[in-house]
């Protein structure tokens, strides 16, 4: 007499299979070559037939099938879910300001959005260097709360973020940030990501400044702003900043620390070894 196969093993074998997927991710090929040894040895005592392993031969391909949908689907999710670089904004690139051209045209690309306007939660020096240039500084403790914009980019977009602060060059450093929402009554901190003055030149600025930093970068802090295509070409960023901090303090507006003598001009002056060397 042949002893059939019951409903209750085979369905416990199916479900077994899909939690052990979902909790531990065995691979379906892997739990279907298992488990197929298994069962087919567990009835082979009871019988000899064929037949009795049909609905495991019929499942096997099902259970392929299912995996290989699974894996589709994860894949779409993931491609689709990209997870975003959050960027707090504190000089050129919010809107209204020269470099702010460049989130346009990532907006447009979907590569970021626009989440509000942000304060820094540590205090930190905001400070103006050659050409109005600002420079973030991470000396925590020291100068004011910043105000800012926050952005979410995309992979692709920070490549193009990065670009244009130099980061491979030395000039910013792209470091964490925390920043509070300002339309919030009780905002709630964020982690965020912002572009520092590097840490080669970032004390000497500070100290060049006067250890005195601003709120915020406004149309009045940019007041006297040299685009970089207008800028002397035959001296780096590094150059610029190097002879923007060896200038003498007696050069600046006593109305503005933050103002130098050589926003229209720089002069061929020597640049601190210290300074450029990274």
């Amino acid at each position: 007499m042949v002893k059939r196969i019951s409903k209750p093993p085979f369905l416990f074998f199916v479900l077994y299979c899909i939690l052990l997927y979902s909790y531990l991710k065995i691979p379906f090929s892997l739990l279907v070559g298992l488990f197929s040894l298994l069962f087919i040895f567990s009835t082979t005592k009871h019988s000899s037939s064929i037949s009795s392993h049909l609905p495991l031969l019929f499942f096997s391909p099902l259970l392929f099938a299912f995996q290989f949908l699974i894996e589709l689907f994860e894949t779409m999710g993931t491609e689709g879910s990209e997870k975003n670089t959050i960027i707090f904004t504190y000089g050129t690139l919010k809107r209204g300001f020269s470099n702010h051209v460049l989130l346009q045209d990532m907006i447009a690309a979907g590569d970021a959005s626009f989440l509000g306007v942000y304060q820094t939660v540590d205090r930190l020096p905001l400070v103006c260097g050659p050409y109005r240039v600002p420079f973030l500084l991470n000396f925590p403790g020291s100068g004011e709360h910043v105000r800012g914009e926050l952005y979410a980019v995309s992979s692709r977009g920070l490549i193009r973020m990065d670009e244009l602060e130099g980061v491979t060059k030395a000039h910013y450093q792209r470091l964490p940030i925390r920043v509070r929402d300002l339309d919030q009554a009780r905002p709630d901190e964020m982690a965020a990501e912002a572009y520092y003055a590097h840490e080669n030149y970032a004390e000497a600025l500070w100290k060049r400044n006067g250890e005195k930093g601003y709120k915020c970068y406004t149309e009045k802090e940019a007041k006297g702003y040299v685009k970089r295509k207008e800028r002397p070409q035959h001296l780096t960023f590094l150059e610029q900043i190097g002879i923007f901090i060896a200038s003498s303090s007696d050069q600046k507006d006593n109305n503005n620390p933050n103002s130098c003598y050589c926003n229209k001009h720089l002069p061929a002056a020597p640049v601190p070894i210290d300074v450029v060397n990274h």
